[in-house]
Formats: structure tokens, C-alpha cells, sequence
């Protein structure tokens, strides 16, 4: 593959263009202030037709669903936002092991990313792909504190060197081998603030490429394994939102093998897509999921970029030709003994009412409503799928009780909500400025009317307790 074309944005969001590898990126930078960036890896004609096909809505389909790409560029990146000193001795150390290895000083290149950490970037004689640039960089890095194994992907962008970071105000800058080794993190942050003194055509004609060390950075495909037999006892299925099934829900919070997750949430992605999800929706949707499988197994979390790049984009791209995958849904759910949907039906035999009440009966605890007043609950259930009303002629504490029970299991993290069909919202309002305050409808008026801050100035902070 002739891979000749590199991707510049203005900042993260934009799409960017691609521009040819051998010309210079900093001829498309108007405003060295602002931030911009450089694909860490490279595309062919193909791939450029790709990338500037249309969308419906008139954009251009930029990288989404581009993975078969190369670089010849080794990168390697360390952040700690708490603890710069940490991500700077990591690069010492990995500088040394460069040097040790073979390469030179003018093989490495160094830098401040202006924010929370350093990177190092060799250019060589070789194009790899994203699996092989992974495989190399932890072969060098893998056991330094700070390494950030999971920028390797095919859309990774990087900021361009001598341009600002947004939030700090400080600029990408290079760093001699003297200057990485003898200055302390304070001092670098003082060099990031002004880039006047660095010449970018100087630093570009000091660095050579290198040849790659004969070590064996091939990394074989494999399918990976899957985990089934997922255990599903701690799963409540009661708490199901009616348009999941059972092994959407299961997926939702992170019952899936690590083998499985590229597979399970590019199911969860198009599902929600289909459901009329937007594609950041779907994203934080997808990135809940795998945190709690990470959580729930102990296995390393799937990457904000892998979830992003290599589902979200994908599933959301005007290329993409799937539908819910049911077939392989429903094998998953053999294998993992997802059990069936429950449907309830008007007339249902006696063994199947016995099965219901059964559930309902060992979840008991779940199907009962407190109200939080203690001589009321002792002779009273208020059980799920009853109707209870509370009836009293008027001004004498209905919506009163009502806001104390729905306070009441708020605060044990109850889903609750309070309609009014006869009180005008203000009214609602005002009384839940009495209970919280013990103020008279008087003072509520008067305090709001005359001295508004003084709610704010106040230790109860109100508006805070009812909202």
C-alpha cells in the first residue's frame, strides 16, 4: 500500500483533511495559539476517496471505519495530571533504554505536551500498523510508570508540535537530551509558555530517521477467545427498561466476557442507534457498559478512543450496512443462559400465576413502599402493582405526606416521582420551601419578594435541600 497522506485538525472535534506526508503541515497552521493535530498514522488513495465521501447531512465522512493503516513513526506517551515528576522520570528512563538500544539523539525526539505529560517520537525505516506500533512501544515502555498503552489505534490524532493546549495556555515544546535530564518540571512549564525562540525548520533537519532494531514486532491475528457462561445471579432483570430485552440488559451493565466486548457493544451500539440514540448518547451508553464489565471482572478497561473510533464511528458511519446482528445475539444468548422474556399475557394457568407470585414473593423487599413514618409502615403496605389513595378533606396535610414519602425514598435512591393535578406548580414549590425551612407561607413570599440572596446567604441552603 502506497500510504502518502496524513490527517491535520483544529482542534479534537474536527475531522480535519488529509494532506500529503511530504508536505509541511505547518504551512496549514495560520495560529500557532490554537490547537491542532496530526495523525499518527497514514492513508492511501483508496482510503482518501473514502474520507471525503459525503454524508446525508452534507459533511464529509472523515476516518470513521478506516483501520487498515500505517505509520512510520514510533510513539511513546506518559501522562500523570497529578504528578508531572512521575511522567518526567519515565522518560528519562525510556530515553536511556533508547539510547542503550541503539538509537541516537537524533533519532529521538522529546517533548512537553503543555498539559499533563511528555512523549517521545522516532521516526523509522519501516511501515507498521497500529498492532505493531502497540506490540514495539511496550516492548521498550511497558513497565514505566505513566505509559499509555492505549493510543494505539487507527484514528489516534496527536497535537502538532509548537502549537497551544487549549485549557493550559502552554505549547507543545521539544527538549534537548540536556534540557529532559537537568530541568525540573517548573522550569519546562516556564520554556512551554513562549515558543519565539524555537525555529521548527531547525528542529525538523536535526532529527534523522532510525532503523528498528531487529527485534520481532509482528503480531499475529487471532480470534480472540470467548468467555461464556456469563453469571447472570446478581442481575437484577426487574429493573429492565421496557425497550431492552434481557440480553441487551445483560450487556447494558457489563455482563459480557473480555474476549466478547468489540462484539457485544457494536450489538449495543446498533441497537440503540435503531432506537433513535444520537451518537454521543450512545457512547456514554456503551462506555457505562464497559467500565462495569472492567469493574465486575478485574479486566483492563476498554479504551474512550476504542469504544469511539472503532464502534461508535463505525455503527454511526453512512457505510455502515448492519442491522441488530440477531442471529449471533440470540447464539450469545444460549451461550450465556440469558434467560427468556418474561410476557405477560391477559390469561395466564395457575402454575404459571404460582411461578409470578413466587418472584414477587422473594423480592418482596423490592415490591414494598415505604413512607418513612414508622407507626404507618408497621400497619400498612403499600405493595407494588396495588393503587392506594390518600383521602382527607382539604388543608389537612395531604401533599404534605406526600412530599415527606417521596422524600423519603429519594433519598434511599428510589426512583420516585410527584404529580399534582389540582395545585398550581408555584404551590408545589412553596410547600417544599416550608418543609425544608419551617417557614410560614408569609415568610416564603416576603423572603423571596424583598431579599432573595438572603436564601443564598443562609446556612440551609434552600434552593440546594429542594433541588
Amino acid at each position: 500500500m502506497n500510504m502518502k497522506y496524513v490527517r491535520l485538525t483544529k482542534g479534537l472535534a474536527d475531522k480535519g483533511r488529509l494532506i500529503s506526508s511530504n508536505e509541511d503541515i505547518y504551512s496549514y497552521i495560520r495560529d500557532n495559539s490554537k490547537d491542532y493535530y496530526i495523525s499518527m498514522f497514514k492513508y492511501n488513495e483508496d482510503q482518501k476517496k473514502t474520507f471525503y465521501i459525503k454524508q446525508e447531512d452534507g459533511n464529509i465522512n472523515g476516518c470513521a471505519g478506516i483501520t487498515d493503516v500505517q505509520t512510520n513513526k514510533l510513539i511513546f506517551d506518559f501522562d500523570n495530571k497529578d504528578n508531572l515528576n512521575e511522567a518526567l522520570e519515565s522518560t528519562k528512563k525510556l530515553y536511556t533504554k533508547l539510547i542503550n538500544s541503539g538509537f541516537t539523539e537524533e533519532n529521538i525526539l522529546v517533548s512537553f505536551s503543555g498539559n499533563k505529560g511528555f512523549g517521545i517520537e522516532i521516526e523509522i525505516d519501516k511501515l507498521i500498523n497500529p498492532k505493531e506500533q502497540k506490540k514495539i512501544a511496550e516492548y521498550y515502555a511497558g513497565n514505566l510508570k505513566g505509559f499509555d498503552s492505549k493510543i494505539y489505534n487507527a484514528s489516534r490524532i496527536i497535537r502538532v508540535l509548537l502549537t497551544k493546549h487549549p485549557v493550559s495556555g502552554l505549547y507543545k515544546i521539544p527538549l534537548t537530551q540536556n534540557e529532559l535530564f537537568s530541568l525540573p518540571v517548573e522550569q519546562i512549564k516556564e520554556l512551554a509558555k513562549d515558543i519565539s525562540g524555537y525555529d521548527i525548520n531547525s528542529i525538523n533537519n536535526y532529527f534523522k530517521p532510525a532503523k528498528l532494531p531487529d527485534i520481532d514486532f509482528k503480531v499475529e491475528e487471532k480470534k480472540e477467545e470467548k468467555i461464556v457462561n456469563v453469571d447472570l445471579s446478581n442481575l437484577d432483570f426487574s429493573r429492565k427498561p421496557r425497550f431492552l430485552d434481557n440480553a441487551r440488559w445483560a450487556i447494558q451493565n457489563g455482563f459480557f466476557g473480555s474476549g466478547e466486548r468489540h462484539n457485544v457493544l457494536i450489538w449495543l451500539a446498533a441497537s440503540y442507534k435503531n432506537l433513535g440514540f444520537n451518537e454521543e448518547q450512545t457512547y456514554y451508553i456503551l462506555k457505562g457498559a464497559a467500565d462495569l464489565q472492567s469493574k465486575r471482572t478485574g479486566s483492563e478497561k476498554f479504551s474512550k478512543e476504542e469504544i469511539w473510533n472503532n464502534i461508535i464511528t463505525s455503527v454511526y458511519s453512512p457505510l455502515w450496512k448492519g442491522g441488530e446482528f440477531k442471529e449471533d445475539l440470540d447464539t450469545w444468548k444460549k451461550q450465556n443462559s440469558i434467560p427468556e422474556e418474561v410476557v405477560t399475557s391477559k390469561i395466564t394457568n395457575i402454575s404459571g400465576m404460582f411461578g409470578l407470585f413466587k418472584n414477587y414473593a422473594l423480592n418482596y423487599e423490592n415490591n414494598v413502599l415505604k413512607t418513612g413514618i414508622t407507626s404507618l409502615d408497621k400497619k400498612i403496605d403499600f405493595l407494588v402493582g396495588t393503587f392506594n389513595g390518600v383521602l382527607a378533606p382539604p388543608s389537612v396535610g395531604k401533599t404534605t405526606l406526600s412530599l415527606q414519602i417521596l422524600n423519603h425514598n429519594s433519598k434511599k435512591n428510589i426512583r420516585s416521582v410527584f404529580f399534582s393535578y389540582d395545585m398550581f406548580h408555584s404551590m408545589v414549590f412553596l410547600r417544599l420551601m416550608q418543609k425544608h425551612s419551617g417557614m410560614t407561607q408569609k415568610q416564603a413570599f416576603d423572603i423571596v419578594k424583598n431579599d432573595p440572596e438572603k436564601i443564598k446567604r443562609n446556612n440551609t441552603n434552600y434552593s440546594k435541600r429542594i433541588c
